[in-house]
């Protein structure tokens, strides 16, 4: 063969060869990449609350326990994070542990995974086979309200950092100088007065442990010029201007032992009537919306509060309004705000002759993800977090404990607590909102909206009923 013929060929084969090493370089690099990305040893967090200085102890001694593990915090911006947090869940790069409100649960859950089976346990390796023993475990755990919402079936979606509820924020130099003028007023009236004036100054001095005793609260504190309201005794009735109204008005149903849905979660079930012991049925539901608004209707002793009033947590502030109904959060965020704001915490009241007290709950569970690629080292590390990190994590936020305590003190008693966040968490409860939580709470406040504008209180609830039963549906 003459050489030309092989110089030729010896130069196709090279740049044949060339080419085949490109693309196996280029395909490789792409495949390591891949790899790199699913086998990178960093877990994720992502959180729409709190930042990563509430971690950084508990992170740096889990990660000397565990070298070959990182850890890194997300903090996102509330506003969007649910869609982006839906978008990232669907990239090639989700977070392997995902902060949600526990309200989020029935929304997401086909997207979460749930905790190994016997992995929450004492002893996991011994477990390994029990299917309820995850189930056990939070309901031996934690206060009630997170196996009511964390746990489907036996299966564990998620785990708290706290348990936040809902409690009665009092401005105590306003109750100072209504008590005076009232111990004045009480003075020079007729000999039949004083008894009445030891339950008014205990009331005074203690606060309200019953609705009906907030009643006779929330009036002495009001001061009006005719129908003009110049301080309100408390903030509630109304729905735009009350910041957590559509919690206080589901409470109160809670707490009258309405049955909010169907036990199939198909319909909401609130406006129906309800069986007494007696055999007599009544309307749970239509009476605490009633119960509500009276304290916005004009024509009642009660009023105290309407539209026009500004928002009740600024009206707390510059002393407009002697009692605002807060979770610890927003307490936080008002004294963060105004350091010298003066304040007492009381525990939500509660229905006379109850066998037990009822708060509204507030809280986010951490979770899995299905599409991270490190779910057991993720279960891994919120394990550790809520048995060995939770009093680090709480002396950076002060909330709520979430964990089961069984000093639970009596509806009587509880007043005498004051802190109602050091046990109010036993009694949370929470209520099926379905997939739309957002949209059930804009529900409730157009209800509460429609009775305050002259709508009755059947057509009110009915309707709202009815708009919640088409979000269970999804219509």
């Amino acid at each position: 063969m003459k050489p030309y013929v092989w110089i030729l060929i010896s130069a196709v084969v090279v740049i044949f060869a060339t080419i085949i090493g490109i693309i196996i370089a280029t395909s490789g690099g792409s495949s390591k990449s891949s790899t790199q990305k699913n086998s990178d040893n960093t877990l994720v967090v992502w959180r729409g609350i709190d930042n990563d200085e509430v971690f950084k102890e508990a992170i740096k001694e889990y990660e000397e326990e565990n070298p070959e593990l990182k850890i890194k915090v997300v903090k996102k911006d509330l506003m969007d994070y649910e869609l982006n947090s839906i978008n990232a869940l669907l990239s090639d790069d989700p977070p392997d542990i995902w902060s949600i409100p526990s309200s989020w649960i029935p929304r997401h859950q086909d997207k979460l995974s749930s905790a190994p089976t016997g992995f929450l346990a004492d002893n996991p390796s011994k477990a390994k086979e029990n299917l309820e023993a995850n189930k056990k475990s939070i309901e031996e755990s934690f206060a009630p309200i997170v196996a009511q919402d964390a746990v489907v079936g036996n299966d564990v979606l998620g785990l708290p950092l706290f348990v936040d509820t809902l409690a009665l924020v009092v401005n105590p130099t306003m109750i100072n100088v209504s008590s005076k003028g009232l111990f004045e007023l009480l003075d020079n009236n007729s000999a039949d007065q004083p008894e009445r004036t030891k339950e008014e100054t205990a009331l005074l001095e203690q606060g309200p442990r019953y609705w009906s005793e907030f009643i006779k609260l929330s009036e002495m504190l009001t001061q009006k010029n005719g129908d003009k309201i110049t301080r309100a005794g408390s903030a509630i009735g109304a729905t735009d201007n009350v910041t957590n109204s559509a919690d206080i008005l589901a409470t109160l149903m809670l707490q009258s032992q309405t049955q909010m849905s169907s036990s199939d979660q198909t319909m909401a079930t609130f406006n129906l009537s309800q069986s007494k012991n007696t055999g007599d049925n009544y309307y749970p539901g239509r009476e605490a919306l009633d119960f509500y608004t009276k304290f916005a209707n004009p024509s009642e002793s009660r009023y105290t509060w309407n539209k026009d009033m500004p928002n009740d947590m600024q009206a707390f502030v510059d002393g407009k309004v002697a009692m605002i109904f807060a979770y610890s959060y927003q307490l936080k965020e008002l004294i963060n705000k105004n350091p010298g704001l003066k304040y007492a915490m009381l525990p939500l009241p509660q229905v006379e002759g109850a066998d037990q007290a009822i708060d509204a709950g507030y809280y986010w569970l951490e979770t899995v993800p299905k599409s991270s690629q490190h779910q057991e080292e993720a279960w891994s590390f919120l394990k550790y977090l809520v048995k060995s990190g939770l009093s680090e994590y709480h002396s950076f936020v002060d909330r709520p404990y979430p964990v089961l305590s069984d000093d639970v003190p009596t509806i009587e008693k509880r007043i005498e607590r004051k802190n109602p966040w050091t046990f109010a968490q036993q009694t949370a409860k929470s209520w099926y909102t379905g997939p739309s939580p957002k949209e059930v709470n804009t529900i409730f406040k157009n209800m509460i909206r429609s009775v305050n504008q002259g709508e009755s209180i059947t057509n009110a609830i009915d309707l709202a009923a009815s708009k919640t039963t088409e979000t269970y549906q999804g219509l």
